[in-house]
Order: structure tokens, then C-alpha cells, then sequence
């Protein structure tokens, strides 16, 4: 998944110019890109670090239940776990994920707030039921996060 900020020129061959943030799904974009498998968060991070350098503003290896490497230029790049909660249903998890980031980020915050909103997030919609998935908020996802401090 791709991201941009603000609009901007497709022209060329090399269309990274136009990317602000690339979300790789560890088993099908990160390690097709990068050609490592992410089995674990270290293995997300050498795959972000792999890929990142020079290419990219921001780039995201997701890793289901264990959590996400970000790598963001100028900066170190880390692990982020995912928060222990009760599975109930994953379907959908990395476009709930995906989903809050954008619109954190859109909204303006720093991309690592914009990162713990979406893990929240993420976390909070697998551990929902499938017929209650349409009513997760932002409200309970920052309700998620205060009680996790």
C-alpha cells in the first residue's frame, strides 16, 4: 500500500518520488521486495533496512501478530510489537491497520504516533467479532491505548 501526502508528479520511470509511505505485508510484499523472510520483528527490521535505504521517506514491514519494523529516513529503524489481546477474528487486520495509519498520518501527526494509533488499532479490530468491526472508533482505539500505558 502506498501513501502520499500531497499530490504530485507520475512522470518517469521512477515513481519512489511520489511515495511519502509504502506498507510491505511481510508475506507477500517484503519479501518479494526484499527477498527475506519475516518470521520474526528483527526479520522485519533487517527487511525495512534492506529496502528503505535511499528509496523511500517511509517504509513499513508488517508482521501479523508480531508487529512492524518502520524505517523513516534520517531516522533509526525499529520494532514496534503488537499488543497481546485475544484473537477473534483477523480478517481484514491489515487493511484496518493500513486504514488508521493514513488517516492519523493524513491528519498530520509524526508517522511514529501515526505507527501506535494503527498497532492499536489493529489490535483492537482482531479482537473484535466480525459483526461488531463496523463500529470500532477512533475513541475506543485511544480509549485502547491510555489503558495500556
Amino acid at each position: 500500500m502506498i501513501l502520499k501526502r500531497s499530490a504530485g508528479s507520475t512522470a518517469g520511470a521512477d515513481l519512489s518520488a511520489n511515495v511519502d509511505l509504502l506498507v510491505g505485508q511481510r508475506r507477500v510484499e517484503a519479501e518479494m521486495m526484499c527477498s527475506l523472510a519475516v518470521t520474526s520483528l528483527s526479520a522485519a527490521n533487517r527487511s525495512g533496512r534492506r529496502y528503505y535505504p535511499n528509496k523511500l521517506p517511509t517504509w513499513f514491514v508488517t508482521a501479523g501478530g508480531l508487529g512492524l519494523a518502520v524505517a523513516e529516513r534520517g531516522k533509526t529503524t525499529y520494532a514496534e510489537a503488537a499488543h497481546t489481546v485475544k484473537l477473534v477474528d483477523t480478517h481484514g487486520a491489515g487493511d484496518a491497520f493500513i486504514g488508521a495509519l493514513a488517516a492519523r498520518w493524513a491528519s498530520g501527526v509524526p508517522v511514529a504516533e501515526a505507527v501506535r494509533f494503527a498497532n492499536a488499532a489493529a489490535a483492537l479490530f482482531v479482537s473484535t467479532p466480525a459483526d461488531q468491526k463496523k463500529a470500532v472508533t477512533s475513541d475506543q482505539v485511544i480509549r485502547f491505548l491510555s489503558e495500556r500505558r
